[in-house]
């Protein structure tokens, strides 16, 4: 079985070099001359990013701006001369050899997936930017980052999981699928989003995966000790949700110190249940260690001061009541 997130591998594609040869000169003068352009963008759009996703849907200007071929002015400017010549964005800088036509191509392809909310709008941002940036076509960006409608997930650790042990139905997978591509959520989230599972039974595979990734418990024993889980859950002694929960994870991670520093931030209110424990399924799919993933969160500065309160703890200097004290008021 494999447990980790699949991603395709990358093939070549015989009309690259056509491609590139199609952009204008004007085009790729702009890339040249503002090398460091669209690394700019990127690290100044957060507000944008976030605020895309809960956009309508997103613009060729949007697509056009994070794309970095163009300068926010240069950018202003062609959208106006766009405006008074009655066409719109994309075709005309098309036509004056801003872009190429493939880069038009899968921009209007991305708008249509937009239009009808297929991908997490800042994940489509990110995949149209490196379809022009690196002349590929969308639809391999997209399963170079595992979130290609026909086969993200497939390879999913913990939904192989759901689905080996008829915790979830086919039928259930597709839904769960869908809806995580275009909420921006792990599978995991997006079952318990969607009513499919419990709380307890997303802490309960998440659990069994690392487990079975820690080399606690073989493949063999693997849908045994899930299905023991679940006839537990209804039981005085099932579990609840409760980051301890998840002693799997602090085998994988060879340390309690990361579980013990999510349980404070979700003690603490800092963070909610449900996002940590997604953070955590991340991490196992990715086969990454905690810190690396919550990294890349809003969380990051919040953990990094649990971690501090937890080895405070475990080296006697301060209670866990007190630490969640000092947690809840970061």
């Amino acid at each position: 079985m494999t447990a980790t997130l699949g991603l395709p591998t990358t093939q070549t594609n015989t009309s690259v070099l056509d491609t590139q040869q199609g952009r204008s000169s004007v085009a790729l003068r702009n890339v040249s001359i503002f090398p460091d352009t669209a690394e700019k963008i990127l690290s100044t759009t957060l507000d944008f990013v976030r605020s895309s996703a809960i956009a309508t849907q997103l613009t060729p200007r949007d697509l056009v701006s994070f794309s970095g071929l163009l300068t926010a002015q240069l950018l202003s400017e062609v959208e106006e001369s766009a405006h008074q010549s009655g066409k719109k964005l994309l075709d005309y800088m098309y036509e004056k050899g801003f872009i190429a036509f493939s880069d038009r191509r899968e921009m209007l392809k991305a708008l249509v997936m937009s239009q009808h909310n297929v991908i997490y709008r800042p994940w489509l941002l990110k995949a149209c930017r490196r379809a022009v940036l690196e002349f590929m076509p969308l639809e391999q960006v997209l399963e170079d980052m595992g979130i290609s409608p026909n086969s993200a997930f497939c390879d999913n650790g913990l939904a192989e999981l759901a689905q080996m042990s008829q915790i979830i139905s086919r039928a259930d997978f597709e839904k769960a699928r869908s809806y995580a591509l275009s909420h921006g959520v792990s599978f995991g989230r997006a079952l318990v989003e969607m009513r499919l599972i419990t709380a307890q039974v997303y802490t309960l595979l998440l659990d069994s995966l690392a487990r079975y990734k820690a080399g606690m418990i073989d493949f063999a024993n693997l849908k045994l000790f899930i299905r023991n889980g679940m006839a537990n859950l209804g039981t005085k002694s099932g579990m609840a949700i409760n980051m301890q929960n998840l002693g799997g994870v602090a085998h994988y991670c060879h340390s309690r110190s990361p579980l013990m520093s999510l349980s404070l931030l979700v003690e603490s209110k800092v963070a909610p249940y449900l996002v940590i424990l997604s953070e955590v399924e991340t991490a196992l799919i990715r086969e990454q260690t905690i810190e690396m993933v919550i990294a890349e969160s809003d969380f990051a500065p919040a953990y990094y001061r649990a971690t501090q309160l937890v080895s405070g703890v475990i080296a006697g200097n301060t209670s866990w009541q007190q630490a969640v004290i000092e947690m809840s008021r970061f």
